[in-house]
Order: C-alpha cells, then structure tokens, then sequence
C-alpha cells in the first residue's frame, strides 16, 4: 500500500472501491506483497547506515515503520539479529544463491488452544479475521 495519498496506484484505487470485507483481504494480500519489496530495502539499508541498523535491532518494528511507513501487524513479535554466518560469493553460477553459509530465516506460528468443537468452525474464520493468517502485514 502507498505511504501517501500522492502514492496510489490503479491498484490500489481499485482496493479502495471494494466491499469493506474484500477491502480488508486485499489490503493483507497487497501489504504482504509490499513486505517482499520493503525486506531487501531494509537490509540494504542497514547495511549503509549504522544508525539505521542499532535502531532496527532494538526494535524492528518501530525502525521499519519510521523508515518505510510500513506497519506490522500488532500481532507479529518480529525479531531481527545479525547472522553469525554467511559470505556473498559475486562470481557464483547464474541462477544459483551467491550466498554462502547464510543461517534459514526462521518463522515461528502458533496453533491456539482448540475451542469447544461446536465452536470450531466460527473460530477458525474470527481467526482469520484477526489478521494473524497474515504475519507479516497489518490487520
């Protein structure tokens, strides 16, 4: 989603004219389609700027948003850490991940207690409605 009203695309607009109830989905969909694009921006960023980064791993959340405009879901607790491993290799094959040693991104979810079974089939879509199906947009 834009950071500002001068920032709307046609998609964007068309979000905007849907049923409140779609409105909400595909804003999830489109925030999560931006957090592909704001990830590699912020590490490029803490990359080039010191400060940037003491800020992102105090609290990421807070770095993110100042920086992008880009808002979390309240729902997700997101931590950020320095690897302890990992090379980039520029002469790696095409095609093939130039970078070496580099530790898995770890995402950790969480199965609620199960509601009464006479319940279960309503709590599952207030689940969904939660924004949690979605961690890393906001609700």
């Amino acid at each position: 989603m834009p950071d500002g009203p001068n920032d709307m695309t046609s998609e964007d607009n068309e979000i905007l004219r849907m049923p409140p109830g779609l409105h909400t989905e595909a804003k999830m969909w489109a925030n999560a389609r931006r957090w592909q694009t704001i990830w590699p921006q912020v590490i490029a960023h803490a990359w080039a700027e010191p400060d940037f980064k003491a800020h992102l791993l105090q609290d990421a959340r807070a770095a993110i948003c100042a920086k992008f405009g880009y808002e979390l879901s309240p729902e997700l607790k997101l931590t950020i850490e320095d690897a302890s491993t990992g090379t980039y290799n520029p002469h790696g094959a095409p095609g093939k991940d130039r970078w070496e040693y580099l530790p898995k991104m770890e995402l950790k979810l969480y199965i609620p207690p199960a509601p009464p079974v006479e319940h279960r089939a309503v709590a599952i879509t207030h689940y969904s409605e939660t924004g949690r199906t979605y961690p890393m947009t906001s609700g």
